[in-house]
């Protein structure tokens, strides 16, 4: 009976491909734990909720008298006297209306800022004001404002030194689109941006309503603004912190970085496959052979002199 044996190419080697493997695995744990920490960072997710900026607030800086205010009694109800005689509508104050804007005038000043801005104003809208003047007259009102004109103004008593630093600010209202309001103060913020036309700066006006201011607009029509005697509280836009070096993230990338050039260059290079072949089967030995030596003998029966075993051709030859 003829020996027949089969030989066949044997499996890619497990070394090379395995190692390629291990090392992508390596490389995309590393990738995912870079991720994880700066995940976990708060800063890193402030485009999403638009929290680029802080804003804190900024007062006016002017020197506090002594005095009344209105929240005196008696001078409050010496005030309240001529707000009757307080006139709307002009496009600049006559004397009597310049008396009473000089009393909210010194009550701001009387007040500091933070003091001014931390009491209850009363509630108000801009239909209120425009339809009940003297219904508000020379009471506490805050309006958030887009201010968008700052510039100085001459003082009315250039004896007295706390008139020196007097600003009209001009903005408007979300809530209210284009409709204008003015506002009188003593003093402005530190760096506040002054100039016929600035940048849109937010800031809450806090202060007395005075009159209804008449102006023209753009379109040659006389339109009406609400004069608020008062102070402005700044809400500058301040730069973002530029964030810490993230150390963690230089030493992941460091290490990441060689894994990934050496994962690149075996996937470039590619898997090295080299014939070998198997050991022959029980199934290809004689079986007359095997049963009459054994299958450890029949088996060294098989090899050559070098100890291979021969081909197909060799054995049907």
């Amino acid at each position: 009976m003829s020996r027949m044996r089969d030989w066949r190419s044997a499996p890619v080697p497990a070394g090379k491909s395995t190692n390629v493997r291990l090392l992508v695995s390596i490389g995309m744990l590393g990738v995912l734990a870079l991720l994880v920490l700066q995940a976990r960072e708060p800063r890193n997710w402030t485009w999403l909720t638009g929290d680029e900026a802080e804003r804190k607030p900024v007062f006016a800086e002017y020197p506090v008298q002594q005095g009344p205010t209105d929240l005196d009694p008696e001078e409050w109800s010496a005030a309240s006297k001529n707000f009757e005689i307080v006139k709307d509508q002009q496009a600049r104050d006559d004397h009597l209306n310049a008396m009473i804007k000089n009393r909210y005038l010194k009550w701001v000043l009387r007040q500091k800022p933070e003091e001014l801005y931390s009491r209850k104003p009363v509630e108000v809208s801009l239909q209120q004001l425009v339809n009940q003047p003297k219904e508000f007259r020379g009471k506490l009102v805050r309006l958030r404002l887009s201010i968008k004109r700052c510039l100085p103004l001459p003082s009315p008593n250039k004896e007295n030194p706390d008139f020196a630093n007097l600003h009209e600010m001009l903005g408007f209202q979300d809530k209210t689109g284009l409709w204008l309001y003015w506002l009188f103060t003593p003093g402005i913020p530190k760096g506040f941006p002054t100039g016929e036309i600035i940048d849109s700066q937010t800031v809450d006006v806090v202060g007395y309503f005075h009159t209804l201011r008449a102006y023209m607009d753009a379109n040659e029509k006389k339109s009406l603004a609400p004069e608020i005697v008062g102070t402005a509280v700044w809400y500058p836009i301040d730069k973002a912190k530029t964030a810490p070096t993230s150390w963690p993230l230089i030493i992941g990338f460091a290490a990441v970085l060689p894994i990934g050039a050496l994962v690149l260059w075996k996937m470039l290079s590619g898997p090295q496959m080299s014939p070998s072949f198997a050991r022959t089967s029980r199934s290809g030995v004689d079986v007359q052979d095997w049963l009459e030596k054994g299958p450890e003998q029949a088996a060294e029966d098989d090899l050559d002199d070098e100890g291979r075993l021969p081909s197909v051709n060799e054995r049907s030859g």
